[in-house]
């Protein structure tokens, strides 16, 4: 019993540490979001200023090649019209009555170009303002939500809850404690808590064995050795004689119910540790599966939220790029800035996730190095 005990506390040794680990963990995983998210406002507002300048300096249609071209025909048509003969005089008041209307359609035509270029430029600000409030009201829930996982990763270590814990910039991979094929093993072999019921069950044969032996005739055999001082006066022939008297006790247990009773108990209980080590060695290997499941699952996680990141930051900056000679896709601009944000809260992630993993397959495996 104090062999299950001490495996009890490996046990729970065991899981404080990954608590802690995964704590940890947690935290560092705020402090990737949180910079990745201040990352994001700051390229947000970089758009919401190139929008600023958009709004405020339009590109109106009447400025562009084909509009120019049009208005230079009129012009060279206009001017040979009036220097023709008289006889066309009166083509020519038409044309005269003519032109100042095209030009003021042209000129309004301009204008209203000018004022749907301005609207966008407009919409394209509060896109980007509207945005930006999002991510800032992400930011600080992800610093509350920091402060929350600080504090109780001070109550796993018994510290003052105020402690401020600083994380590492690096969010690395961490490796496993053994390969994935002898995973199985090593948690079946190393488990605290299959070694604590086993210890359990033995602890209850012996109990069994204990009350049996109870249960039986006590034979006892001893000896007394008296010491006897010589007195004056004493007329007894055992006077100044020491007394070795031999003894023989036998002890019959009447009440043979009570010990079989313990017998059954002892029997029952030792069954039932017996069960219970097949249910946890099940168990076990569940958990192994969806510990190798996992694994599984954060590396290719890791792999494609990476390769995905990288590729919406490459298209991000192309359309940017686009954005700042053309004036065009400003929406998709903020849609592509948006999934880079995404695919890097998922890569992040994924690498936690894998971590996490690793510090469970360490406390099934009893691994943790102390």
């Amino acid at each position: 019993m104090a062999k299950a005990e001490y495996e009890a506390f490996n046990a729970a040794k065991a899981e404080l540490f990954y608590k802690v680990k995964s704590g940890w963990y947690r935290l560092m995983k705020s402090d990737r979001e949180i910079a990745l998210v201040s990352e994001t406002i700051e390229m947000l507002e970089s758009l919401e200023k190139l929008a600023l300048i958009k709004f405020q300096s339009p590109v109106t249609d009447a400025s562009t090649p084909a509009m120019q071209e049009r208005n230079t025909a009129i012009n060279s048509s206009t001017g040979a019209m009036n220097n023709s003969g008289g006889g066309m005089g009166g083509m020519n008041n038409q044309q005269r009555s003519a032109n100042p209307m095209e030009t003021a359609s042209a000129s309004s035509g301009g204008m209203s170009s000018g004022m749907n270029t301005s609207q966008t430029g407009l919409q394209d600000l509060f896109r980007a303002k509207m945005e930006i409030l999002e991510q800032q009201n992400k930011l600080v829930l992800l610093y509350d939500q920091r402060k929350t996982e600080e504090v109780a990763l001070n109550a796993l270590l018994n510290r003052d809850l105020e402690t401020p814990v600083q994380i590492s910039d690096s969010l690395a991979i961490q490796p496993l404690p053994a390969d994935k094929s002898a995973i199985a093993d090593t948690i079946l072999n190393n488990s605290p808590m299959l070694a604590m019921l086993e210890n359990e069950s033995g602890a209850y044969a012996f109990m069994e064995q204990k009350a049996k032996k109870m249960g039986l005739p006590m034979l006892g055999v001893g000896l007394n050795y008296m010491l006897i001082r010589e007195r004056a006066g004493n007329t007894s022939m055992m006077n100044g004689n020491d007394m070795i008297m031999p003894m023989i006790s036998i002890s019959i247990p009447v009440y043979r119910k009570k010990y079989n009773a313990m017998q059954n108990e002892a029997r029952l209980m030792q069954e039932a540790g017996n069960l219970q080590i097949i249910d946890l060695r099940n168990n076990l290997m569940v958990l192994k599966r969806q510990l190798i499941q996992g694994l599984d699952d954060a590396e290719r996680r890791i792999v494609l939220y990476k390769e995905q990141e990288d590729l919406a930051r490459r298209t991000t900056d192309l359309l940017l790029a686009g954005f700042a000679t053309t004036g065009n896709n400003y929406e998709e601009v903020l849609r592509m800035q948006i999934r880079v944000l995404d695919y890097g809260f998922k890569y992040i992630e994924a690498i936690v996730d894998y971590n996490i993993a690793a510090a469970m397959a360490e406390n099934l495996m009893n691994s943790v190095k102390y």
